[in-house]
């Protein structure tokens, strides 16, 4: 959720150092992550009663591609933009056999829905909830946790 937030919050830095450690599997295991956050944002959105607003979506795409990794930065907009405009997920619309960038794509997607759906704090707030969540599932998924398995 790193990257999805270092978009959120247009911090090109935060978006390299949530990639730069990672190896090809941890690429395609954000990458998973990152696609089920962006399907279920707006499921989210719909039992809250929200719409996703597309003429938002389309005026954040800019700021959020800004931050993209540089080499990604022209892809990820078009992407994202083809997104927002009705066509085919972002992710799979980079380069297919580049996991780093259908990650990027997917995040900066994320990132622009999340923001035109609510103000950066509450999307921010949101992912941070969310890793909280995911955290807990693993640690209860260990055995460890505060879960009552009494029942």
């Amino acid at each position: 959720m790193a990257i999805v937030r270092g978009y959120a919050i247009h911090h090109a830095p935060a978006v390299k150092a949530a990639v730069d450690e990672a190896d090809e599997p941890a690429l395609a295991d954000m990458c998973v992550i990152v696609d089920g956050l962006m399907r279920s944002t707006p499921a989210i959105a719909g039992i809250a009663g929200r719409r996703v607003p597309a003429d938002r979506l389309v005026h954040l795409v800019d700021g959020v591609s800004s931050v993209a990794l540089p080499h990604y930065e022209f892809a990820v907009s078009e992407a994202v933009r083809g997104w927002a405009l009705g066509g085919e997920p972002a992710g799979r619309q980079v380069i297919p056999a580049d996991t780093l960038g259908t990650l990027d794509a997917l995040a900066a997607c994320t990132a622009a829905l999340g923001l035109s759906l609510w103000s950066r704090e509450v999307f921010v707030g949101l992912l941070a909830e969310s890793v909280r969540a995911a955290e807990e599932l693993v640690t209860d998924g260990r055995g460890g946790g505060n879960r009552d398995r009494s029942r």
